[in-house]
């Protein structure tokens, strides 16, 4: 049995089971009162009544650099191996660990591991998590979304927003009967080729994180209080907690509601305010219009865009980023976990995988419409003439066309410049498929339209190709 740990500093998930509720273990946070240190929910619980003990980037910027007071003497990874401590003993088992990581972890990887090592937890593997996500999303065991050519991963962290481009390489099922080699032995057709997910690049936008998301909004809520009830939830420590505290509930309820009446207790009282979706979508446009920004290489048509569970609380964001797959929370660390069953993260020692195999499913596109039937309305033109002299129709069709005119066709001191044409053969008829500027029988054609010997195209004023029959 295999655990997986998913790294994301707004909240690290862990997953015991297939099919299991993830566990929340709490936000990247550290609070250091003496040499006695809380992480997680329990550090979170007193941030804002303690703020200058506490810390928060030691995911976010995880190196061997010394820290100043009150984590004077530790180091970041310091502080990361405390909470992955305190974590090991949350999961209370011994098994092995596929760690989730963000592919802004890259260079830090070897640390992490070492981290790691130093909490007590066997790690087998690491994953990039928006891969994690991408297999869970098109593994018939988890979303069972149709393949495509390239997905977009947005997610929110506590210090930054990634966009993970990753791309899809289609499968190849060579099937067929049995080959006979030389001799007349019969040899096997060759295995299938997966399909494979493959992360292509991340790109960051560093001031749209939670952090920047929280704070804006607090201060924006506190001045409404303020405005409204002479309360200000940011005067004292204890309100100015409480308000952060709520900010998650406040949004998890605007996601699905346009309006919402909120309250929060000070001074032996409680103040109330209702506010709205639109309000609040109005303070963070900057905000989302950054995020936006990230995302906007999946207008492309063969992208598909996927936003994390910790995007899916912002209110309205989704409206404004358009069609978009909402994953839901532990897609990251299901994907991992069905990759480690299937025998994906096998090798020799710890590996960090930036691609997986996925069983994704294809929809192929539905062919094109049959062109439409054309019957033949006279005898077939066999050859055009203009300005007196006739010429052969090719047997690909006649193209008429400035940029590539045809023997006795001279556009140059014409007003038919901006006139072209495409005369295709089906079978034995001479079909006018496309063209523009140009009239046939004193009428703009409906194409695709069967032509006749007799037939004259007007390419404007000053220029007349017929459509003659020579006999042989």
């Amino acid at each position: 049995m295999t655990t997986t740990l998913e790294i994301n500093d707004t909240g690290l998930l862990a997953l015991t089971a297939p099919g299991a509720e993830p566990k929340e273990l709490g936000p990247g946070l550290v609070l250091m009162e003496g040499k006695h240190a809380s992480y997680g929910v329990a550090a979170a619980s007193r941030s804002r009544l303690k703020p200058k003990l506490v810390y928060n980037r030691h995911w976010h910027q995880l190196d061997r650099e010394p820290l100043g007071k009150p984590f004077k003497g530790l180091t970041r990874a310091d502080l990361a191996c405390g909470q992955l401590t305190e974590i090991r003993r949350t999961l209370t088992d011994s098994h092995p660990l596929v760690m989730i990581v963000p592919g802004t972890m890259n260079t830090n990887l070897p640390l992490l591991l070492g981290v790691a090592g130093g909490a007590g937890m066997s790690v087998n593997s690491a994953v990039d998590s928006a891969v994690a996500a991408a297999r869970f999303a098109f593994d018939p065991r988890g979303m069972n979304l149709a393949g495509t050519s390239r997905a977009l991963v947005l997610d929110l962290h506590l210090h930054q927003v990634t966009a993970t481009e990753i791309q899809l390489h289609r499968g190849e099922n060579p099937g067929g009967a049995a080959t006979i080699a030389h001799g007349g032995l019969p040899l096997k057709p060759p295995p299938p080729k997966p399909s494979r997910l493959e992360r292509i690049r991340v790109s960051v936008d560093e001031d749209a994180g939670w952090q920047t998301i929280s704070d804006r909004l607090a201060r924006y809520l506190a001045a409404r209080f303020v405005r409204e009830t002479r309360f200000d939830p940011l005067h004292g420590a204890t309100s100015e907690q409480a308000l952060y505290a709520a900010l998650p509930v406040w949004l998890a309820h605007l996601a699905n509601h346009d309006k919402h009446d909120i309250r929060l207790a000070g001074g032996g009282r409680t103040y109330s305010l209702t506010i709205s979706r639109a309000e609040l979508m109005d303070h963070l446009a900057e905000i989302y219009g950054r995020i936006s920004a990230l995302a906007a290489v999946a207008a492309s048509d063969d992208y598909l865009l996927m936003t994390t569970h910790r995007l899916n609380y912002l209110p309205g964001l989704h409206g404004v980023l358009g069609e978009n797959v909402h994953l839901p929370q532990g897609a990251a660390l299901q994907g991992a976990m069905t990759a480690e069953s299937d025998g994906e993260l096998d090798g020799q020692g710890i590996a960090h995988f930036t691609a997986l195999n996925v069983d994704a499913r294809f929809e192929d596109p539905e062919p094109p419409p049959p062109a439409p039937l054309i019957q033949a309305v006279g005898p077939a033109p066999t050859h055009y003439m203009t300005n007196g002299i006739a010429h052969p129709i090719p047997a690909d069709g006649l193209t008429l066309d400035p940029r590539n005119p045809l023997p006795g066709l001279d556009f140059s001191r014409s007003s038919a410049r901006d006139c072209i044409a495409d005369l295709n053969w089906r079978g034995d008829i001479l079909v006018f498929e496309k063209g523009q500027h140009i009239s046939l029988r004193n009428h703009t054609p409906d194409l695709p339209m069967a032509l006749k010997a007799g037939d004259c195209l007007q390419l404007g004023p000053d220029m007349q190709v017929s459509l003659i029959r020579v006999e042989d």
